[in-house]
């Protein structure tokens, strides 16, 4: 799966190897930006390993920092990814929303387009996968950071209370 990469278009003069970004690169890189839309088939599939989950080329991009990832599970058709990418982006898939309800939006733009075929094979491969943003600004570490403050101050009540009652008698 770390083995899967994306393959470039290059001269004939640049060798076939050097074309080719693998997603073990991918994965040692900083990329921390909210969302990438990855169009090209099968980009969420990938080896299940236990205890990890998927290992996929999407996976690789979110090790790399990348919160959210539009995903394929299949090999999806050209024209059709092409299309459902325009509806995404136009429904506010560029901006830093909630991009599973711009995924939603997206999927009812598709299908109400009469000249897309509404079979599911067209629209349905795209997934996301990701960490939402917190609301109100909140992030993870100041999460874990309140939480562990939180036990630190449960830990220290009942070690007072303890040694009060033991002091008492």
């Amino acid at each position: 799966p770390m083995r899967s990469a994306l393959a470039f278009s290059c001269s004939p003069k640049v060798g076939r190897q050097q074309a080719l970004l693998y997603a073990y690169e991918i994965a040692g890189m900083e990329l921390p930006v909210p969302l990438l839309f990855l169009g090209a088939c099968n980009t969420g599939r990938g080896k299940m390993v236990r205890g990890e989950g998927v290992l996929s080329l999407s996976r690789a991009f979110q090790l790399a920092g990348v919160r959210q990832v539009i995903q394929t599970l299949w090999e999806a058709d050209d024209l059709s990814t092409a299309r459902f990418a325009q509806y995404f982006f136009a429904a506010g898939g560029d901006q830093r929303n909630d991009y599973g309800t711009t995924l939603q939006t997206a999927r009812q733009q598709y299908l109400e387009d009469p000249t897309n075929n509404a079979h599911p094979y067209y629209w349905a491969a795209f997934v996301l996968t990701g960490q939402e943003q917190a609301r109100g600004g909140a992030s993870w570490p100041r999460m874990a950071y309140t939480g562990a403050a939180l036990l630190v101050s449960l830990v220290l009540l009942l070690a007072v209370g303890i040694y009060s009652r033991d002091w008492a008698n």
